[in-house]
């Protein structure tokens, strides 16, 4: 539809009322289409940072999972660590323990010399 224009006192109108309604509804449309434009921009870049936040996140947690597994590969060393030095300790309790046993059994050949060696001297006397 064509929508003529007259030219009074220097103004410039729609010559009839159908006209300028529907130029009024298409300028609204368009600031509407425009403000919601504008919304869906900041709605994107609200988006964009969260996004933006999550990876962050993402980030960090990757980061706590490395930090967690470096923990547990380190918990398995100390493991075995403590597992050897249990071995070591056991094998040093056993030798030490058949040592013992070795003195027990040596010191009860000194009594039984010493005994000997009195029963001897009072023989001799």
């Amino acid at each position: 539809m064509k929508i003529n224009f007259t030219t009074t006192n220097n103004d410039v109108t729609p010559r009839n009322t159908y006209g300028r309604l529907r130029m009024c509804r298409l300028s609204a449309s368009v600031e509407y289409v425009n403000e919601y434009v504008e919304y869906v921009n900041e709605y994107v870049e609200y988006v964009n940072e969260y996004v933006e936040y999550v990876n962050e996140y993402v980030e960090y947690v990757n980061k706590y999972v490395e930090y967690v597994e470096y923990v547990n590969e380190y918990v398995e060393y100390v493991n075995e660590y403590v597992e050897y030095v249990n071995e070591y300790v056991n094998e040093y309790v056993e030798y030490v323990n058949e040592y013992v046993e070795y003195v027990n059994e040596y010191v009860e050949y000194v009594h039984e010399y010493v005994e000997y060696v009195n029963e001897y001297v009072e023989y001799v006397n």
